[in-house]
């Protein structure tokens, strides 16, 4: 039950700090076991990730998730073993590398400027389901201002088009997000803005790609197995880390500087659009960010799918000229 009670994404980064601090273990001479490695062995093995260049919140993130292992097979957790080393750690990591420190000097990127590198995927008839998929994880982290994983959680079964309260053409979806796992809600939900009669009425927003990525999963033979609409090429789900790659491996294609990740893409979205004068508080809407001027109770109850006026892909990817999402399909 408890187990039960755990996120998924929880559970994937325990089994991933196990794994990982198993391998450190056996490579020490002599090989030490998980249940007899001390304080000074987790300090050395996150000592260790530290100077791989890893973000601080991440090697503290793996020493909670040792420690949630060792309180799997009963064994006390190092931070209950010396708080006081444990803490003097984590201060000094912290110090060390402060926030953000890696993008020091690196100028924004602005979004559209990866559509060139992702995979073409033809106007009409059926497009290869990993040109598409890339495509289309893209462009929906892009308008919906998602976290790099979010997407993975996306429910197949709940993208649909309609009519927003505007009026207006689009492709609304539920997922898991950061906000509705803090609230204990059962979903979150979003939407993408069809923009193609701006571009000559082909089907090549994110609203459309969404769509044609749902038809072409569910005929694939491993898609009754689950509800994502994210997957291989045979249709089984993708996990959030191969989500998460698929986004880094654009960024590394266009040459980005090695500090952006997957998550770059959000400050390169936010960046754009306030570029371009869209309000902050609109952005925070749709990216699911607290505001001193939001009120919670309005977010969480009565917000749904996080409709706004701007249209994001609009503003991202035709604010230079409509060719933009047209010249990577042709």
């Amino acid at each position: 039950m408890i187990q039960a009670a755990i996120p998924k994404s929880s559970l994937d980064a325990a089994i991933r700090a196990r794994r990982r601090f198993d391998a450190f273990l056996a490579a020490l001479v002599p090989p030490v076991t998980f249940a007899d490695a001390t304080i000074s062995h987790m300090l050395d093995f996150l000592y260790g990730m530290f100077q791989g260049e890893l973000k601080p919140t991440t090697i503290l993130q793996y020493a909670r998730s040792i420690d949630t292992n060792r309180l799997a097979v009963g064994l006390v957790p190092f931070y209950d073993l010396d708080r006081g080393l444990w803490l003097a750690f984590s201060k000094g990591v912290m110090r060390l590398r402060p926030s953000h420190s890696k993008y020091l000097g690196v100028v924004p990127f602005a979004p559209r400027m990866l559509l060139q590198y992702l995979h073409d995927v033809p106007r009409h008839g059926d497009a290869p389901l990993v040109a598409l998929r890339d495509r289309t994880l893209f462009e929906v982290r892009c308008e919906c201002v998602m976290r790099a994983a979010e997407a993975q959680s996306i429910k197949r079964s709940s993208i649909k088009r309609t009519m927003s309260p505007a009026n207006e053409i689009v492709t609304t979806f539920q997922f898991t997000s950061k906000g509705s796992r803090s609230v204990n809600i059962a979903t979150d939900s979003n939407y993408c803005a069809c923009i193609c009669n701006k571009i000559g009425g082909d089907a090549v927003c994110a609203a459309c790609h969404l769509l044609r990525l749902k038809a072409m999963v569910e005929a694939l033979p491993a898609a009754h197995t689950h509800d994502s609409v994210f997957t291989d090429d045979a249709g089984k789900a993708l996990s959030r880390d191969r989500v998460r790659t698929i986004v880094s491996a654009l960024m590394r294609k266009a040459k980005l500087p090695s500090v952006m990740t997957a998550h770059s893409l959000r400050h390169a979205v936010n960046q754009a659009l306030q570029l371009a004068g869209v309000d902050a508080s609109i952005i925070a809407l749709r990216a699911g960010w607290s505001t001193a001027a939001s009120n919670a109770s309005q977010r969480i109850h009565y917000t749904h799918h996080r409709f706004v006026k701007p249209v994001f892909s609009e503003i991202l990817f035709l604010s230079v000229g409509s060719v933009s999402l047209n010249n990577v399909v042709k």
